[in-house]
């Protein structure tokens, strides 16, 4: 029963289509202030300078198409976008390793500093783990009207809920006081 609820469409769905949420929201964030998405990426200290600019347009454009494949639920979708979250995890974790918390994230836009803690990636690992579970295989049943509208609803449910948790204060799980 578990399997069959995890391959249903309608779950499928909704899976993709809230990480579509969630990366449109980051290109939204993203192209409102580019400059200040840069001054981010350097702060990470993990890319020569000259690379900023093409790095900025290469995570927007990557984030567009994923967007744009799990919204059309392309095969690849689900593994592109587990990838690219895995990327920018591994950037929050050298940076907390570095002990450099202090940082915005850059993942909520120029309007919400967000630094750097492990509760970032405790939830990249939940997104990471919904854009795997998005991949799989469905049952074979027909989506219906309904199942779209739910699904809709319910994606769009979770981008707010998602949006709102990042102006919250979160507690600091970084270690340091």
């Amino acid at each position: 029963m578990f399997q069959s609820v995890l391959t249903d469409p309608a779950i499928m769905l909704t899976l993709r289509w809230m990480l579509a949420g969630v990366f449109l929201a980051a290109v939204v964030h993203k192209l409102k202030d580019p400059t200040e998405f840069k001054a981010s990426l350097e702060d990470y200290q993990l890319l020569p300078h000259l690379m900023l600019r093409p790095a900025f347009f290469a995570l927007v454009t990557i984030e567009l198409l994923i967007t744009g494949a799990l919204l059309l639920n392309i095969w690849f979708a689900g593994f592109a976008a587990a990838i690219l979250l895995l990327v920018y995890t591994a950037a929050i974790a050298v940076n907390l390793i570095r002990g450099r918390t202090e940082i915005d994230c850059g993942c909520s836009g120029p309007a919400v500093r967000q630094t750097l803690s492990v509760w970032l990636v405790i939830r990249n690992a939940g997104l990471i783990l919904m854009a795997i579970l998005g991949t799989f295989d469905n049952t074979g049943r027909e989506l219906g009207l309904l199942d779209g509208f739910t699904s809709l609803c319910a994606a769009s449910v979770f981008v707010l809920i998602y949006s709102a948790t990042a102006q919250l204060s979160l507690p600091d799980y970084s270690g340091q006081n």
